[in-house]
């Protein structure tokens, strides 16, 4: 049967949700969790690309001078890629070596 309303459903939550709830609630905001800003999200996934030792190095081009650049895979990381298509082709046709990391 299909409906063109909303429908309550109760989901049973785990001791770790419940701590997530109870430590960001905040009766003041319209939202279970705080927003951050997309400069600090994109630093945070660079950060975490890096902490997990993606150091293989991808061609990217410079928006100001439109030469190809070869750049450590964290550095390039970032939320927009979830909206455009990574060129696997840019990546896979790189011959520079994976650098150890730092």
């Amino acid at each position: 049967m299909v409906t063109n309303y909303p429908v309550l459903a109760e989901v049973p939550l785990n001791a770790t949700a419940k701590a997530l709830l109870e430590k960001y609630y905040d009766p003041n905001r319209n939202a279970l969790f705080p927003f951050i800003s997309q400069q600090r999200y994109n630093d945070n996934i660079k950060k975490a690309f890096k902490q997990a030792g993606l150091y293989r190095r991808v061609v990217v081009l410079n928006p100001l001078t439109r030469q190809h650049e070869i750049k450590p895979l964290y550095e390039v990381a970032s939320s927009t890629w979830r909206d455009a298509p990574l060129s696997l082709d840019s990546i896979t046709k790189c011959k520079t070596p994976t650098p150890s990391a730092p």
